[in-house]
């Protein structure tokens, strides 16, 4: 049986050979009527994309002289404009714009608190420069909602900070982190392991540490589990030490900014007991500690990745079905034992 070509089906819709390809790639150059009508004629005659071809089209993109770079929107909606500079952000958006210039895109920062600009001239920002694809920086904390001209736009952000819209996302595998830091420890001889985290960070990652601390605790079987600290603000440095006291962990999970780090840290010396604070995130902050190293620079090239995918597709709006992609995390040694002072060490 002949395999049905674009030809065939602009001969039976009516249109052009141009008109249809453009349409089974959803582009908005064609209305929204003709592309349904393309999309029902395809899927009626069995037409199907060759990937062969596709792949063709793509190397010879390639092979152009670099002209016209296409503009992907770094968008950050802190009180500063420079106040995302935080945390993993930076190497997100290292690794985005290494891969962005790799696949022939430019990326613009768009801060949606700079002084006189509204959400609609957000928007017309957006149109005068030609920007269809935008990667999400996280939101500060406390903030869960963004309103843009999604309609126009194709999106991906980073991690579960963004509950609305439901937009497609790249995050380190938080849980795998969790569970390959546990059995890092174990394999090192520590039974005793706690977890002390602020809870809006757990909350962030949609309780993804918690859950895996808890649930590795109980595949393990480990008798007088150690409850989670949860710390809410650096007044509750007592309860800390309360709980190093009563709990006596051997190794203390930890992330790698806010006070708890700081406070391990700054009190080492006079901790009773033996053992060792391990990150299991935003390691690059503290390299001498052991720990999960997200690579988040991984983390921003596939976000642009998937941008990518999405923008050759054609995909606009907020996607009914979101889609998450996650990257894997590394144990990484310490680089060195100090600065430790008494009776608190670092694994290496």
């Amino acid at each position: 049986m002949r395999r049905c070509t674009i030809k065939d089906i602009a001969e039976a819709a009516g249109i052009s050979h141009t008109a249809v390809s453009l349409a089974l790639r959803n582009h908005p150059k064609v209305s929204a009527e003709t592309r349904e009508k393309v999309r029902k004629l395809a899927e009626q005659m069995g037409y199907r994309p060759d990937p062969l071809l596709g792949a063709l089209v793509a190397y010879r993109q390639g092979l152009r002289p670099a002209g016209f770079r296409e503009t992907i929107a770094w968008v950050t909606n802190y009180s500063t404009q420079d106040g995302w500079r935080i945390n993993a952000y930076n190497k997100y958006f290292e690794g985005a714009t290494e891969r962005a210039q790799q696949l022939g895109y430019s990326i613009d920062e768009v801060w949606l608190r700079e002084p006189g600009v509204s959400a609609r001239q957000v928007s017309r920002v957006f149109r005068a420069r030609g920007i269809r694809g935008a990667l999400i920086c996280p939101l500060p904390d406390r903030m869960h909602r963004l309103n843009l001209p999604w309609e126009q736009l194709t999106a991906v952000t980073f991690g579960h900070g963004i509950v609305a819209p439901k937009l497609n996302r790249v995050s380190c595998d938080h849980m795998a982190a969790m569970v390959l830091a546990i059995r890092m420890l174990r394999r090192h001889g520590y039974r005793r392991i706690g977890l002390a985290i602020p809870l809006a960070h757990d909350v962030r990652v949609r309780h993804s540490y918690s859950a895996a601390y808890c649930s590795e605790q109980q595949r393990q079987r480990i008798s007088g589990e150690i409850p989670i600290f949860f710390s809410r603000e650096s007044a509750e440095k007592t309860a800390l030490r309360r709980w190093v006291k009563q709990y006596k962990p051997d190794a203390v999970l930890t992330v790698g900014y806010g006070w708890v780090p700081e406070w391990f840290e700054q009190n080492r010396g006079s901790l009773a007991g033996d053992f060792t604070v391990v990150l299991v995130c935003s390691h690059e902050k503290r390299p001498h500690y052991s720990g999960i190293d997200e690579d988040s620079k991984i983390t921003g090239a596939s976000a642009v990745d998937l941008l990518f995918g999405q923008l050759l597709r054609n995909e606009s709006g907020v996607p009914a079905h979101s889609q998450i992609l996650l990257t894997q995390p590394r144990w990484v040694d310490g680089t060195e034992f100090a600065p430790c002072r008494g009776n608190c060490r670092l694994a290496r």
